[in-house]
């Protein structure tokens, strides 16, 4: 079966559900492909910045997020080599929220904007032409 949309995204993750979030209220037909099917668990470190909760707050998922979780005024990151890097929060803190919960809320927002979901679809082949990419699956 041929289907046809203004916009692929191709990984349903917060990058990915987010773009396809802001393309679909721009009007835009989007399909959302993902290998997983939501909600699922990811093995991350589950740290969001002030600015991610902006962003949260932009998707309009915020709100339902703001009592899981824990509230952090800071980060650091410390690489193998021993190299750190650390980040203030200041006034606006950050939090970390499991992905299982983050995920599962930016994609619902997803398909509540439209964005049609194609969960556990692996992505085998893309073909460009000088008009429309194919997809299969």
């Amino acid at each position: 079966m041929t289907r046809c949309y203004d916009v692929l995204v191709i990984g349903a993750g917060p990058a990915g559900a987010a773009a396809a979030t802001h393309a679909a209220r721009a009007g835009l037909s989007v399909a959302l492909v993902d290998r997983s099917h939501f909600p699922r668990s990811k093995t991350c470190g589950d740290a969001l910045s002030n600015l991610a909760l902006q962003e949260l707050s932009d998707l309009g998922v915020r709100e339902p997020l703001e009592s899981q979780g824990t509230a952090v005024s800071g980060a650091v990151a410390v690489f193998p080599n021993g190299y750190a890097v650390s980040r203030d929060y200041g006034a606006l803190p950050g939090r970390i929220l499991p992905r299982l919960l983050l995920d599962a809320a930016i994609v619902e927002r997803a398909v509540n904007a439209g964005v049609e979901l194609l969960e556990g679809q692996h992505v085998e082949q893309v073909e460009q032409s000088s008009a429309e990419l194919r997809l299969k699956t």
